[in-house]
């Protein structure tokens, strides 16, 4: 395992953070999950117990200086704290990382990443593997990290699956800045800035709400994009929801879109084919807001209206469409990422967008 500086590595009492009491252990600060954010940190006197009920993973985390425990669960994966080199292909793992003041133990990137700093990880090379997927490159790295934080749950022995964009909710997915924070004994940053997150959320919702109540209206608001199946989608899943609720809007009922043809084809979307281009304007013309998910490979998404209109098969002036043609076509691109291909570099200019990285860790920031 790679050496802990001595600055990090401060002896079983770092651990001293606690979600949990354990019988018989006084901890000096505990940290509450508090949006049902699917994950658990249980406290013991030398190490923690991570559980990931997202990704079906345990965590057993000890304090460097002290003894690895021995009686753990099962199928636990077992890691020395803080750690100092992680390779993070998920991208809202290394913004959360930052967030809670470990920036610098961000070694290996995701090619797609976003955040300044860290692209320039990845135009040097250090570009993070997934390690479900790119087994060998994760071996060549497995003795110059201590971890990898990516989406999907690995048998790597490494591996720490990081779950926040499957959450419900915008302050569940904020709230994976603790799960995060654990690994490198970061809780108090974490719980400082989750608090400041969510008041500001909070008030930001009131405000929100309140207009809505004022003027006795509820806008409504699609998040749409054109599918890969020759469909057209309107995307609903709870996040989504919770954000336009929150900001005093509404989304169509499912009642509304099957009675216009669409079908569900799944618990988050419903789609309709691209050939019933007179029932997607129509559905269109019922929004007052439109946010388009639509995906182009050249800029992680549509930038100008031309483009979404082109893609929605409507005209490109007097659509038609209110919202399209009073300018309230919103793109959830955001910030996107696009930095030069280095010489003799893995980095290829690739790009990508805020949306799964610092949107998923600020949402009070949406």
């Amino acid at each position: 395992m790679p050496i802990h500086p001595h600055r990090v590595c401060r002896g079983p009492a770092a651990v001293g953070l606690s979600s949990q009491r354990h019988p018989g252990l006084h901890y000096r600060l505990h940290v509450q999950i508090t949006n049902r954010a699917n994950f658990r940190v249980t406290y013991y006197k030398s190490y923690k117990i991570v559980e990931n009920f997202s990704a079906k993973e345990t965590y057993v985390l000890y304090q460097c200086g002290a003894n690895p425990p021995t009686n753990y669960p099962a199928g636990a994966k077992l890691y020395q704290i803080p750690l100092t080199s992680i390779s993070a292909d998920d991208t809202s793992a290394a913004e959360f990382a930052k967030q809670c003041g470990a920036v610098d133990r961000v070694a290996y990137v995701s090619e797609f990443i976003c955040s300044s700093c860290m692209q320039a990880l990845a135009v040097c090379g250090y570009i993070a593997p997934d390690p479900s997927f790119d087994k060998q490159a994760a071996a060549d790295l497995q003795s110059q990290v201590d971890a990898f934080f990516t989406f999907y749950p690995s048998d790597n022995p490494k591996s720490i699956s990081m779950s926040a964009v499957t959450q419900d909710s915008p302050l569940s997915r904020a709230e994976w800045l603790k799960y995060v924070s654990v690994f490198f004994n970061k809780e108090w940053e974490a719980e400082a800035l989750f608090r400041t997150i969510r008041t500001a959320y909070s008030d930001l919702k009131r405000a929100a709400q309140a207009r809505s109540a004022a003027i006795n209206r509820k806008p409504v608001v699609l998040w749409v994009y054109k599918g890969f199946d020759a469909d057209f989608v309107v995307s609903k899943p709870p996040y989504k929801l919770a954000y336009v609720e929150d900001a005093g809007g509404q989304m169509l009922p499912d009642s509304k879109l099957q009675a216009l043809g669409f079908v569900n084809n799944t618990a988050n979307s419903w789609s309709i084919p691209q050939a019933r281009t007179d029932v997607w304007k129509n559905t269109l013309k019922l929004a007052d807001v439109i946010i388009t998910e639509d995906y182009e490979m050249a800029t992680a998404g549509y930038v100008r209206m031309k483009q979404f209109t082109d893609a929605h098969g409507l005209p490109s002036s007097n659509t038609g469409v209110p919202a399209v043609d009073r300018g309230e076509v919103y793109s959830i691109a955001g910030v996107i990422s696009q930095t030069i291909t280095a010489p003799d570099s893995k980095y290829k200019g690739s790009v990508g967008t805020d949306w799964y990285e610092r949107a998923t860790s600020r949402c009070e920031e949406v």
